[in-house]
């Protein structure tokens, strides 16, 4: 394993651990009282991820992935993300005053950006059109067409999806692991086992 790759996965288990313990009422602390406890659960963390990580560790209990198995999980991944986003009705939070929104995580970041992400997110057509680009993504992860833009571009149409539905209730985990495994699966060669890519590549020799 790769020392990039070793640290991404150490700092995606440490951020994913950390939202799920923490959560809401982590965010509703005073602001120094966040800083110390997130700096000190996530410096923990970290090292429970690298220790996990390290080269030892996966050489003993860790097998080395095939293609196969990262396309199995890819597979099981993109479907379930794929169910979450046919279930909801993105569109209808567009009806929800403003007052009832409240700011969060990565989201604030799109809102921040000059790219009218607020107009955006205000328009029930443009959320229902972002739906089902979503879904098409989404379902391209599963069979395997194109996987190394498709894997990426789902996890970010994912992240934002979700946010808007998080930000007008409350910090929900409902899909955040499969979120975080397809943040994983967007650094390996996912579609080299059970994925339409693999049959184009035998077709063309």
């Amino acid at each position: 394993m790769s020392g990039r790759l070793r640290l991404l996965l150490a700092g995606l288990c440490s951020l994913a651990i950390a939202s799920l313990v923490l959560g809401e009422p982590f965010l509703r602390l005073p602001l120094p009282h966040r800083v110390s406890m997130g700096v000190m659960a996530l410096a923990g963390l970290a090292l429970i991820a690298l220790g996990t990580t390290n080269r030892r560790f996966v050489e003993r209990y860790v097998n080395e992935a095939t293609p196969e198995s990262l396309a199995a999980i890819r597979i099981l991944t993109c479907a379930i993300l794929l169910g979450s986003v046919l279930w909801e009705d993105l569109a209808s939070t567009a009806l929800l005053p403003d007052d009832v929104r409240w700011s969060m995580g990565a989201m604030r970041i799109f809102y921040a950006l000059p790219i009218g992400f607020q107009r955006f997110a205000e328009s029930a057509a443009n959320l229902q059109s972002f739906k089902w680009v979503t879904a098409l993504v989404l379902f391209l992860g599963v069979v395997g067409w194109g996987t190394r833009i498709v894997v990426p571009l789902g996890a970010v149409c994912t992240l934002v999806f979700e946010g808007i539905l998080r930000q007008y209730s409350y910090f929900w985990h409902q899909g955040i692991v499969p979120l975080y495994l397809l943040i994983v699966l967007s650094w390996t060669p996912c579609g080299n086992g059970w994925s339409l890519d693999r049959v184009w590549r035998g077709l063309r020799g």
